[in-house]
């Protein structure tokens, strides 16, 4: 297959006018990220001039773990609270994508309890929430402010990579998510002060990741594609015809409830249960225990997808107990068969859905964190019946199209162009209260006294939009619904929003009309997003009265034209006669209907975050940060002052002895190991300014010692500079030179004088310094040699490099003019008639016989 790298270019490099930067980021250039949110990692992608790139993290690794743990003193994010989550496991927030946007009695949600090692309660009107122990105290958050955490982290990743500000970003959701879910990781985004142009799909990212880049797609006849994304707790699956320049999604079907952590499961509840009846101790019991027997189990399952089998072995897993122990993939993949079983049924859904055979499939290709497993790729191909294809990078393929939608809806870049075309996945409908007397512009199917308008089917595509027609003479109120709530689950609620529209003037007599737009966006929300009234007024116009024209004007004109015809061109009387002046028609006021359109106020209720409650979570978040960067600057403090004891310490033993005293020596090492016992009792836990205090305190000491070395080993280059400079401006004042001569004498004689002062202090202050131990403070600095080097240099080099005087110009005596001759003397020039007649007589040469 031929691949193409996309290119990226400044959109004022194609559009003049159009600015590189944001206004206010102090002239440095914006960037726009994809962010593949997972629910066990998480990848950054940025949009940059050459194309798309996957970002490392302070680790240098590409996947960053969702995670985000809440300790004593500060957040640990990503990396940190990976590193933290054995020592603090409660605290230790995970897979967020699978509480966020919940209620706390959702089936769903009470399943995956059983893997949370942390708390979740329920909040104000039946919310999932969190709760941990933050700064010494027991705090309950949001998942939605916990997303925000770990966006804030994924955006340092891609501006310490990238050097400048993140102006835009696009977020990937799974297909399954409902409006509250959708509606929680944009409120994130917000906290996170991320602008996000876009929720994303999973597979629509990983279709666009594969297709941009291809320049052989058809024009005629589509190319179906088959994406299975097999993730860490989900299962999704799209079809997708590509053409070109263009991508639709036919269908997309998943399986919420099946992903990597369900094979891993299986593989816990085994050695669980193994470990009891060996031990008769519980693993469960025990949080710690259950975290590190779930992630052996993990690797395992990575051991068993290229082994056939493999030993499992933990040490110390619980009370001093090691785990030790043999599995064989037949043996794995019997343990998975309940979950294997239900990895076809998406796929023959998604086939369902889309219309086609397994035979219109050209490609299947397979992502996901999950899809190494090798029963599960047979079950996938035996649905296709075909071989999987791994074109993608399968942790990467999200990100990298999040990234290239971003760039494309952001104004920052311009792409190749190339048209997104989503699915809707659920049925959407809006309702609303039948009137009597409703007219026929309100198209709705009427169930008891509520009519209902289905706008949005599943499938429908991403973004569209309805227009509805009302007739009413006051404020009514619109509700948008999930129009099939087997779809959803059980305690999803099915009604997305409500939308108040009013008030507005209506006609005394009738009722008003007005005309409401239903919108479906990119985000896959449904809204009521306008309201117009049509009002008809009556509107005067000017017009003007065509000329009457009467039979006998018509008969008149006729003839005139003949009798010009007649004339031949001959000279009629009556042309240069004036016509005489018609009187123009009056102007006519005519009354006319005309219809205006008038905005209407809409109030909405959606779900989401109160704009006051953002607003505070935001400045909540902004004090976490600024809570986190004291504390980090407050470790390196300490960092570098234990760090400053250690290695002075040795110093002062080694290369530092020649340069202090017995005595002081021993008064700074005990000062040092007094230092030391304070940082690891007193001073464990004390400010930044404390710290730097304690440093400060020790560098008076220390510092005096480590500049007598440097001192010593500087000073005799310092010496020898001065030297060669001094000598050199002496010899040249004093050698006579002829290139001097036009140097006044006073001037060399000034530069050699301060050429031998200068060698002089120079001698006395080597003498002096020679007198010296090492140990004794120094009385000739390398920096005062070098000042005095700068003060000769910029005293004799003015003077030495004086430009020669221009010598005088000598003026050149006129030249006389000579007296022209007569001109009767002069000869006139000859004429061809003039030539000897022997030159006239000259044969041409002969030709060569």
């Amino acid at each position: 297959r031929a691949h193409v790298r996309v290119v990226f270019r400044r959109a004022s490099e194609g559009r003049s006018g159009d600015p590189t930067h944001v206004a206010g980021s102090c002239g440095r250039t914006m960037s726009v990220a994809g962010f593949d949110v997972g629910n066990f990692t998480s990848v950054v992608a940025l949009a940059r001039r050459k194309g798309v790139d996957v970002i490392l993290n302070k680790e240098s690794k590409r996947e960053t773990p969702s995670m985000v743990g809440f300790g004593s003193k500060q957040r640990h994010l990503g990396t940190d609270a990976s590193a933290a989550e054995t020592m603090n496991t409660k605290n230790t927030v995970s897979q967020l994508k699978r509480i966020i946007g919940k209620k706390f009695q959702d089936p769903e949600l009470q399943e995956d309890m059983a893997y949370f090692p942390f708390r979740v309660v329920e909040g104000t009107n039946g919310k999932a929430m969190v709760q941990v122990n933050y700064l010494g105290r027991d705090e309950v958050f949001e998942p939605e402010k916990v997303m925000a955490m770990l966006l804030t982290d994924l955006k340092t990743i891609a501006e310490t990579d990238d050097g400048s500000k993140i102006s835009d970003c696009v977020i990937s959701v799974p297909v399954f998510y409902t409006d509250e879910q959708r509606r929680a990781v944009l409120d994130a985004s917000k906290i996170a002060k991320v602008n996000c142009l876009r929720l994303m799909h999973d597979c629509t990212a990983t279709a666009l990741a594969y297709g941009i880049y291809k320049t052989d797609l058809p024009v005629d006849k589509p190319l179906n594609v088959a994406f299975v994304d097999l993730g860490h707790s989900a299962l999704q699956v799209s079809i997708v015809a590509f053409a070109k320049g263009r991508l639709q999604v036919l269908a997309h079907a998943w399986d919420e409830n099946l992903g990597g952590r369900d094979f891993d499961n299986c593989l816990f509840e085994h050695f669980a249960a193994e470990f009891k009846e060996k031990t008769k101790l519980d693993v469960k019991s025990n949080a710690k225990a259950t975290l590190r027997l779930r992630k052996e189990c993990e690797k395992l399952k990575k051991i068993l997808s290229a082994n056939p089998e493999a030993p499992f072995n933990i040490e110390c897993l619980m009370e001093d107990t090691d785990l030790r122990s043999q599995i064989t993939r037949d043996k794995f993949e019997e343990l998975c068969e309940e979950v294997l079983s239900r990895v076809l049924k998406p796929c023959e859904h998604a086939l369902t859905l889309s219309g086609l055979s397994p035979e219109d499939i050209s490609t299947v290709e397979l992502v996901g964190s999950s899809s190494r497993v090798p029963s599960a790729v047979r079950t996938i191909q035996s649905c296709f019946k075909k071989e999987v294809s791994r074109t993608l990078n399968a942790a990467e393929c999200v990100s990298k199209g999040c990234a290239l939608q971003c760039a494309m809806l952001s104004p920052i870049f311009r792409v190749r162009d190339f048209e997104v075309v989503d699915w809707n996945p659920y049925d959407m409908a809006v309702t609303w209260e039948k009137q009597t007397g409703d007219q026929e512009g309100e198209k709705g199917n009427e169930t008891g006294s509520e009519a209902v308008s289905k706008v949005f089917l599943r499938g429908n595509k991403l973004p569209s939009s309805k227009l509805l027609t009302f007739y009413r003479n006051d404020t009514f109120s619109l509700k948008v619904k999930y129009l099939e709530p087997t779809q959803l689950s059980p305690s999803v609620n099915t009604c997305v929003g409500t939308y108040k529209i009013g008030p507005f003037d209506c006609p005394a007599e009738k009722k008003a009309k007005l005309k409401v737009t239903v919108s479906l966006d990119l985000n896959g929300l449904v809204s009521v997003s306008g309201a117009q009234l049509l009002k008809e007024e009556e509107v005067e116009v000017e017009v003007q009265p065509a000329p009457e024209v009467s039979k006998m004007d018509v008969d008149g004109q006729r003839e005139k034209k003949e009798v010009d015809e007649e004339m031949d061109g001959a000279e009629k009387e009556e042309g240069n006669e004036k016509p005489e002046e018609t009187p123009p028609a009056p102007v006519k006021q005519e009354t006319k209907k005309k219809i205006k359109r008038h905005d209407v106020a809409i109030a909405a209720e959606v779900a989401g975050l109160p704009p006051k409650e953002l607003d505070s979570a935001i400045e909540k978040e902004f004090e976490y940060e600024l809570q986190d960067r004291v504390v980090e600057e407050t470790k390196e403090k300490k960092n570098d002052l234990e760090a400053y004891v250690l290695g002075m310490r040795s110093k002062l033993y080694g290369e530092l002895e020649a340069y202090v005293k017995e005595k002081d020596r021993d008064k700074f090492s005990k000062a040092l190991d007094q230092m030391e016992d304070w940082l690891y009792e007193d001073g464990e836990d004390e400010t930044k300014g404390v710290y730097t205090a304690k440093m400060e305190e020790l560098k008076k000491m220390g510092d005096p010692i480590e500049l007598r070395k440097a001192e010593d080993m500087q000073r005799q280059d310092a010496v020898s500079a001065l030297q060669a400079v001094a000598v050199q401006f002496r010899d040249a004042a004093v050698s006579g030179n002829e290139q001097f001569n036009h140097i006044k004498e006073a001037d060399l004689k000034k530069v050699a004088n301060e050429s031998e002062k200068a060698l002089k202090w120079l001698d006395d202050k080597v003498q002096q310094q020679s007198k010296l131990a090492k140990s004794d403070n120094p009385c000739l600095l390398s920096n005062d040699i070098y000042k005095k080097r700068d003060m000769l240099d910029r005293l004799c080099v003015p003077i030495l490099n004086q430009p020669k005087p221009t010598p005088p110009k000598v003026e050149e005596p006129e030249a006389k003019e000579e007296p022209m001759e007569d001109a009767k003397e002069e000869q006139p020039m000859e004429t061809e008639a003039d030539v000897p007649s022997e030159a006239q007589d000259e044969q041409p040469m002969e030709e060569a016989k």
